[in-house]
């Protein structure tokens, strides 16, 4: 808000916190012991990225606690959707962060390059939707494609060069800087798009195949047709709403996931086919990939 909305008019409705993964569970400790309860709570452990360490965990309190004002907070390790280390992203983070006063209280915040980076990724995760749209206009309208060098630099050291490519290409003048920094492009049948962009229903098919044994595709599938209570609650209904209501919640969820089946599976089978396709001889984009990274000082992986 501060960078890119100097006259006002940008809100926001939570609050962001970063932390080392090692320090995430203390972090859930403090936030419960100031009177915020887990947003998630009562999900399965199977429900929230498979079993896998969330990248994020949202807490909120009231106002009727009496411990403060109500509001939200998302706890972070990392970022979402992204296959980031969470210790690369903490060090890069956390390096060349600058203070800002939240609150009356002074904090460490993101540098420009993390911040810029961010708000790029962010405008991908939300589809270009609401904000984060805003967002990224007016960040390529006051940095020029040399202020944009860091961020790419960043970027290529965290392996998402190539969604910064992608987000940047949202707009004519983000494709112009794109090209102008060597970004590589990213098809949209890669996962990280494609969950944010897919059909409904054809994002959560194509997660079912990449699911790596049997044992886990079974457990994907019960949670999906039988999901816990907390889902239903989370997905369609209020927070207060009384139990005989679950029934009903139950029964649209199950409506929606049979009428999303046929077109979602159709979707999802276009882009498995497309994955397994061979790569097309004599195109000359992935070879020149590699000097294009060494030059960055990267070693391909």
């Amino acid at each position: 808000a501060r960078w890119l909305y100097p006259a006002g008019g940008r809100t926001y409705a939570d609050s962001d916190l970063l932390v080392p993964a090692p320090e995430f569970g203390r972090g859930e400790q403090v936030l419960r012991s100031l009177g915020f309860s887990e947003l998630l709570e009562g999900f399965h452990p199977f429900e929230r990225k498979c079993g896998q360490p969330a990248a994020e965990n949202t807490f909120t309190r009231r106002h009727c606690t009496g411990l403060g004002p109500g509001g939200t907070v998302d706890l972070h390790r990392n970022l979402p959707e992204l296959s980031i280390p969470d210790d690369l992203l903490w060090e890069e983070f956390s390096s060349g962060t600058r203070t800002a006063f939240v609150g009356g209280v002074e904090v460490r915040v993101p540098g420009h390059p993390a911040l810029a980076l961010h708000v790029v990724l962010h405008a991908v995760q939300h589809e270009f939707h609401g904000h984060t749209d805003e967002d990224l206009r007016r960040a390529l309208t006051v940095m020029s494609a040399d202020g944009w060098r860091p961020v790419a630099d960043l970027a290529y050291r965290l392996g998402v060069s190539d969604l910064l490519g992608y987000g940047l290409g949202h707009y004519p003048a983000g494709t112009a800087i794109a090209n102008a920094l060597g970004l590589p492009s990213l098809p949209l049948a890669d996962m990280r798009v494609w969950r944010v962009s897919a059909p409904r229903g054809s994002a959560s098919l194509t997660e079912f195949w990449s699911v790596p044994t049997l044992r886990l595709k079974v457990s994907w599938m019960r949670w999906m047709v039988f999901p816990s209570p907390a889902k239903i609650r989370y997905m369609s209904l209020p927070p207060d709403a009384p139990r005989r209501m679950l029934l009903g919640a139950y029964a649209r969820y199950w409506r929606n996931l049979v009428r999303d089946l046929g077109p979602g599976a159709a979707a999802a089978a276009r882009v498995i086919q497309g994955r397994r396709r061979p790569p097309r001889t004599g195109a000359t984009e992935d070879a020149s990939q590699p000097d294009e990274a060494s030059a960055h000082g990267l070693d391909l992986v």
